[in-house]
């Protein structure tokens, strides 16, 4: 096995195990505090997600979707990324449709918000893996694998500090509640 991979595998389990821990912390946070229930909920839906791409790494790798050896494209793997991401917020959407506080409307908005941006990379590979293999030349562009890379890693992090810190800390919470926009409703009214 490559190096690199091994180390795909290492940091994609390392978030799912650190997501596993902040869903356990946010589950002793609503004993004391009933702000936190559906915090921990949350916590537990992403957690849930996030452990599904354990077994799937093994699964596709013991099918040789991974290397290319069945016949499938090596990036069978980002649809099924993909489908985790997409059933995550829909889920989160319909489980979670009227947060009773402030910072679990702050926190859904979030991982909303960085389970798209995810889902866009993911879509981004994909489409550039698709386009890589019918070229003629197939040259990689490596500034979207970086991209990807980057992109996926800071917004799974960003994700983990959502969780442990239920706060709107970069400020897009407090911009959408400005400018109304139509995809967040919130019930607070704009001030004349």
């Amino acid at each position: 096995m490559k190096l690199w991979y091994l180390f795909y595998l290492f940091l994609s389990s390392l978030h799912s195990w650190i997501l596993l821990f902040v869903a356990l912390f946010n589950f002793v946070r609503a004993t004391k505090n009933p702000k936190f229930k559906q915090l921990s909920g949350i916590s537990f839906l992403l957690a849930g997600s996030y452990f599904l791409t354990i077994p799937t790494f093994y699964f596709c790798e013991s099918k040789g979707w991974l290397t290319g050896t069945a016949g499938f494209y090596d990036l069978s793997i980002y649809f099924i990324f993909l489908f985790l991401d997409i059933s995550t917020i829909l889920l989160l959407v319909k489980l979670f449709k009227f947060p009773e506080f402030r910072l679990t409307r702050v926190v859904k908005s979030y991982v909303i918000g960085f389970l798209t941006v995810n889902s866009f990379l993911f879509v981004l590979i994909i489409s550039e893996d698709i386009i890589t293999n019918h070229r003629v030349d197939k040259e990689y562009r490596d500034w979207v694998y970086w991209l990807y890379t980057i992109g996926m890693y800071i917004t799974d992090w960003l994700l983990i500090v959502v969780l442990l810190i239920p706060k709107d800390f970069l400020g897009l919470y407090a911009i959408i509640k400005e400018r109304r926009w139509p995809l967040f409703k919130t019930d607070i009214p704009r001030s004349t």
